[in-house]
């Protein structure tokens, strides 16, 4: 009898450790799933910062081409259109004040000089 109520002991303490050994793989189970889920949610907002880069680099490609293309148009043409012709006598004529605002300052710093004391 004692036999049996020893074997009855180890048997119980085996289903034991290994229900013990169950729940610790299904405590690891639920920690890797929540690791792939995190890693997989990392992956697609890498995918999605991917995908915005790639359009903002179309964006650029084509904002650079149309400008490379502008200047070839304006070398084609011939003639000066009448805005880029208002535009240039808009620049000397802004070129001309500014010229003239300088000499004027630097008259006012000579004169200024002029009046200080020298020790």
């Amino acid at each position: 009898m004692e036999a049996v109520e020893m074997e009855k002991q180890r048997h119980h303490s085996t289903r034991m450790e290994a229900l013990a050994r169950l729940a610790r793989l299904e405590v690891t189970k639920a920690e890797l799933a929540k690791s792939l889920a995190r890693e997989q949610w990392n992956r697609e907002v890498q995918v999605d910062q991917v995908a915005q880069l790639g359009e903002e680099i179309e964006t650029k490609t084509l904002a650079v081409d149309k400008y490379k293309r502008k200047p070839a148009k304006i070398q084609k043409a011939s003639t000066p259109t009448v805005d880029e012709i208002e535009s240039l006598r808009r620049f000397k004529v802004e070129e001309e004040i500014i010229d003239a605002e300088y000499a004027l300052t630097c008259d006012r710093i000579v004169s200024l000089k002029d009046k200080v004391p020298v020790p």
